[in-house]
């Protein structure tokens, strides 16, 4: 199911999703320099990722804290008279002495793209998320796509096209290690 998306601007790719039968809307994460500009921490060398047209993905050394994001560009909402909804999925994958005992906090923002305000709707969601050394997902080292949770749209937004920026948020202060960031995907329905 990964087929390779097609790059629509920037660091923001679409391609239909035939699982969830709509369209889906990615966004490349080692692309805005988040993190990768402290090579003691995360490096961009070592893998290319499967999805975003074997670019370099952000790998993680260790850190005790981290916050990479992705922003996806020209997200249509569509006018359908309801309340939307945005499902978002982390694309990443686990290296085998990965140690993710962690909280990720998705910072997330929709930014109309007629208004250019990052301020215009924030949500935080708390995604619990343990995986720690040695664990059976950990060796697998596989990139997936692993769904993190849904969010209602305001109705302003509706009818508009936006951007949404999402970031990872942990700072918990436990050291993590051994893992790969992409980016973050979104279907709206």
């Amino acid at each position: 199911m990964r087929k390779i998306p097609i790059q629509t601007q920037g660091n923001t790719y679409t391609r239909f999703n035939r699982v969830l039968k709509c369209t889906e809307y990615l966004g490349y994460g080692a692309g805005h320099g988040t993190m990768n500009n402290q090579p003691q921490y995360f490096t961009s060398n070592e893998e290319t990722s499967p999805l975003f047209e074997h670019r370099p993905v952000l790998t993680l050394i260790t850190v005790c804290w981290m916050n990479p994001k992705a922003i996806i560009e020209n997200v249509p909402i569509p006018d359908s008279g309801k309340q939307n909804r945005i499902t978002a999925f982390l694309c990443h994958a686990y290296k085998p002495y990965c140690d993710i005992n962690a909280v990720f906090n998705a910072n997330i923002c929709i930014q109309d793209e007629q208004e250019f305000n990052w301020d215009s709707f924030c949500k935080n969601h708390t995604h619990v998320k343990q995986v720690p050394w040695y664990s059976e997902v950990a060796i697998e080292n596989v990139f997936v796509q692993e769904r993190m949770f849904s969010f209602d749209v305001p109705e302003k937004f509706n009818g508009h096209k936006c951007s949404i920026m999402i970031e990872v948020l942990c700072n918990t202060g436990n050291w993590k290690c051994d893992w790969h960031f992409e980016g973050w995907s979104v279907v709206v329905n």
